[in-house]
């Protein structure tokens, strides 16, 4: 199964899905990321670009793609979601992770907008360039970063993986100077774990479409 991830910034698609992504991985699934920022200066996306590349071998991801836009600014445009669509329909995911829709952060929320109008859009009849065939995603699920999932519907035991995905966290190393991004999403995964009653730590999804 090819499985999408649409990051607004290098860091989320571990937060929110992480320990889901490795389960994937061993399951033999491939893992493909789209990145929305890269950081706000040359400096600044530099180093990231390093940590993108740190991340995607250790867990591993079978290819990452990357929107470079600036850190703080993402906005729905036309040309995001053509990129992401022809990706969908070239890769042919069956299911994407996206951050939810009422995300504090605008980047988060913006995301969401773009990644989604790009999964519908792939699989229409329209919008072809030469040599495209439309796609349907089959399945597509939230995330939760910034704000907590008010309402979700699949949970996953990420109990056995907690540790890992703080490692992967830390290789993020310019995202923790300032928030302690790790332990912060340890405690939210924790508090899922004890309410859902499903592991010591837990990963949840708000399910928008399956199609078994």
């Amino acid at each position: 199964m090819r499985i999408l991830v649409a990051s607004p910034h290098p860091d989320d698609e571990i937060l929110g899905c992480g320990d889901t992504l490795l389960k994937h991985v061993e399951a033999g699934d491939e893992v493909f990321v789209i990145y929305f920022t890269c950081g706000y200066s040359d400096t600044e996306r530099e180093v990231r670009r390093k940590e993108i590349e740190k991340v995607a071998k250790e867990l591993p991801i079978t290819l990452t793609f990357n929107l470079e836009l600036k850190d703080g600014f993402i906005t729905y445009s036309e040309e995001a979601v053509k990129k992401i669509m022809r990706n969908i329909r070239t890769v042919r995911h069956r299911r994407v992770y996206l951050p939810h829709p009422n995300e504090q952060d605008r980047d988060h929320r913006e995301t969401f907008e773009t990644a989604f109008e790009a999964v519908k859009r792939a699989g229409l009849p329209y919008y072809l360039d030469k040599g495209d065939e439309p796609h349907s995603v089959k399945e597509i699920l939230c995330y939760e970063v910034w704000t907590p999932l008010t309402k979700f519907n699949y949970v996953v035991d990420i109990s056995e993986e907690m540790e890992r995905k703080i490692y992967l966290l830390k290789l993020y190393r310019s995202q923790l100077r300032i928030i302690k991004y790790h332990e912060a999403i340890k405690g939210l995964n924790r508090y899922r774990g004890a309410t859902t009653r499903k592991g010591n730590y837990c990963e949840v999804f708000d399910i928008l479409k399956t199609e078994l």
